[in-house]
């Protein structure tokens, strides 16, 4: 029971104090210039238009800020592994773009981001 404490602990710590952190980074524009560099040469005016859409919407208040922390995770994760623009990131971005759209989306979204930071080469313990 206290080990399962801190780690209730030790979430809310993440989930807090890390985002924080990341927005002293300015991590937004990096990921942006960086995606952006990806899809510069190698892409569809419509997988462009989708990632001009997905970081609007980032940008907007549609999503809470541990969504958009957890979205940026991904997005870091992604770029750590240097996956590709067509294979990971367009997909990455019909998924947030569709659940954008309504609150269960969103929930739905929310599980899937966990599963996949879970996954990630930034590990998150969870109990």
């Amino acid at each position: 029971m206290p080990m399962c404490r801190l780690c209730n602990l030790f979430l809310v710590f993440i989930f807090i104090f890390l985002p924080f952190s990341l927005i002293g980074l300015d991590t937004m524009p990096n990921l942006k210039k960086d995606v952006f560099s990806l899809m510069k040469n190698n892409t569809t005016s419509k997988n462009k238009k989708k990632a001009k859409k997905f970081f609007r919407i980032l940008k907007s208040k549609d999503f809470s800020s541990e969504l958009n922390f957890q979205i940026k995770l991904v997005l870091l994760d992604f770029q750590e592994r240097n996956l590709g623009f067509h294979s990971h990131y367009v997909n990455f971005f019909d998924l947030v773009i569709e659940c954008e759209k309504n609150q269960e989306n969103k929930l739905l979204l929310n599980n899937i981001l966990g599963f996949l930071i879970s996954r990630s080469a930034f590990p998150v313990v969870v109990c």
